[in-house]
């Protein structure tokens, strides 16, 4: 038998919940939390400082798509045929999800170009965070 209680839940009910407990609490901001915090612990999970800058760059590309896999983020993608398939879509999570303090900290800490990770567009819209600081944690800062 399959368990339907997440079918029966909808996000307005559960919004109207949370806000019970405390003012903008949303379903949204627990994503949000959660998202920087698995960002934050995989990024503190790279140790090696010697490794080459394309290593580097794809570690922090491969924990953006840790957390889009963990958000459940995915995109739907036309194939061959007409038949549609999903990917996983780091730009939702990367924008909206994962604090951009952590990958500017982390690249400014191992040297990693930011513009390796972040598109000049998706700087753009961050520039309040592109001068975080090498030992930026979000788990130090989050309420």
């Amino acid at each position: 038998m399959k368990d339907n209680v997440f079918d029966l839940l909808r996000t307005t009910h559960l919004n109207t919940y949370l806000k019970t407990f405390m003012d903008g609490l949303t379903a949204k901001v627990f994503r949000t939390y959660h998202a920087c915090r698995k960002m934050q612990q995989e990024l503190d999970n790279f140790i090696c400082a010697k490794k080459h800058q394309s290593y580097k760059i794809s570690y922090c590309k491969d924990s953006i798509k840790s957390v889009a896999i963990f958000l459940n983020h995915q995109q739907a993608v036309t194939k061959k045929g007409g038949n549609k398939e999903f990917e996983t879509s780091l730009t939702s999570a990367k924008l909206y999800y994962i604090d951009p303090r952590i990958v500017v900290g982390w690249c400014t800490k191992w040297c990693v170009p930011i513009e390796k990770i972040y598109s000049t567009s998706e700087r753009g819209k961050l520039l309040w965070a592109m001068t975080a600081e090498a030992d930026y944690n979000f788990l130090e800062h989050a309420i």
